[in-house]
């Protein structure tokens, strides 16, 4: 008797605090959640494809589920932290009923808490989870430095004929060829190198955007940390929040995890700032070839 209601006053102390910090309970994920993600494209143009509003439209379904389930956790967490607050007295008695009615139940509901981790243990999980998803942001950051890198690279042949006709032409200003005056083999010649541009990154687009290419291998790497490591990581966290939650109602109501739903958007959102690098169209399409602003 003694054993329950010292548990009891454990989880009053503690139990609304681990329902406002977590974010979702240990639960089957939504069905097929990663089946709304939209195919990558492998287009080195990106109005070659209708991927960027595809993108976005999934990701604004799958952050309105994330959002609104959450809200329900919220309201959920929220009520009986309120109750707790108000009326520590029967919340509890409700506990140590609970307790009564199945002792075995209750202290595995309790381990299930986290109570019996290792604080330092449980802190070091913590952080090593940040330092991951840093490491994460860091590598994404590397890769579009690298890619632009090596768009310029691509560039440097025609940039030099570029630089080259502006000097024959004693063009020293502005970005172009000129205007008034300009002789026609000028521009047919500009064209050409507008189009030496459009094949340089043609050439590079495979080992970027192809079905092997960079962009394709670093969503399959975020994909597998997202699955392999922050999903369980935060599914664990979450099933300690439902732990406590259970200890104080008999029902937990809507409260469902959002780990996965969470991880999916987040997966969708990497898409679309990666797939947003793309050159939206060529210079030059048949036998037309737009005004730029150099090369």
């Amino acid at each position: 008797m003694r054993e329950s209601s010292r548990y009891g006053r454990w989880l009053i102390s503690t139990g609304a605090g681990v329902l406002m910090m977590t974010s979702g309970i240990c639960a089957q994920p939504p069905a097929g959640p990663w089946a709304k993600t939209v195919p990558l494209p492998t287009a080195c143009y990106s109005s070659q494809d209708q991927f960027a509003d595809k993108n976005a439209a999934a990701l604004e379904v799958v952050s309105a589920e994330a959002s609104a389930q959450q809200a329900a956790n919220d309201e959920i967490s929220h009520k009986l932290s309120a109750q707790a607050g108000e009326d520590p007295m029967a919340m509890a008695a409700r506990i140590q009923e609970q307790m009564m009615k199945d002792p075995q139940a209750a202290m595995k509901l309790m381990q299930q808490t986290g109570a019996a981790e290792d604080p330092e243990a449980a802190q070091a999980k913590r952080l090593h989870a940040i330092d991951r998803q840093q490491q994460m942001e860091a590598e994404e950051k590397d890769l579009i430095k690298r890619y632009h890198a090596a768009v310029q690279a691509a560039l440097v042949p025609a940039r030099g004929h570029f630089a080259a006709l502006r000097k024959k032409l004693g063009i020293t200003e502005g970005w172009g060829v000129g205007e008034s005056g300009t002789p026609d083999w000028a521009f047919a010649q500009y064209d050409a190198i507008k189009r030496e541009a459009d094949q340089a990154y043609v050439a590079m687009c495979p080992q970027w955007w192809g079905a092997t290419g960079a962009m394709q291998a670093f969503m399959k790497h975020y994909k597998d940390y997202l699955v392999n490591e922050r999903i369980p990581f935060d599914e664990e966290n979450a099933s300690k929040g439902k732990a406590a939650l259970s200890m104080s109602t008999a029902s937990t109501g809507s409260y469902k995890s959002t780990a996965v739903i969470d991880a999916v958007r987040d997966h969708m959102k990497l898409a679309g700032r990666l797939y947003g690098e793309r050159n939206s169209d060529p210079i030059c399409a048949g036998n037309t070839c737009r005004d730029i602003a150099g090369i």
